[in-house]
């Protein structure tokens, strides 16, 4: 099964800024456990200061920006 497009995009992002998902964690303050069990499973699950607090520590191109901000403004789950 193909992962929804908002973990996707945090997923690529990570990766090029050179962070595990237990380092996002902990600069971020997002405990990991809801990282890994509920954000990225269940991307409408998101609060805006956690994304707000990824969007600060991550490198996104502006064209993932722009999805994000696509997938917020739509609900979320509903076009990941």
């Amino acid at each position: 099964m193909k992962a929804p497009l908002l973990t996707r995009i945090i997923k690529g992002a990570a990766a090029r800024s050179g962070y595990s998902m237990r380092q996002l964690a902990r600069e971020t303050g997002i405990p990991y456990q809801t990282i890994m069990q509920n954000r990225l499973s269940d991307p409408g699950s998101w609060r805006l200061y956690e994304i707000w607090a990824i969007v600060r520590v991550l490198e996104f191109t502006d064209d993932e920006l722009m999805e994000v901000i696509g997938i917020l403004r739509k609900g979320g789950k509903k076009i990941a």
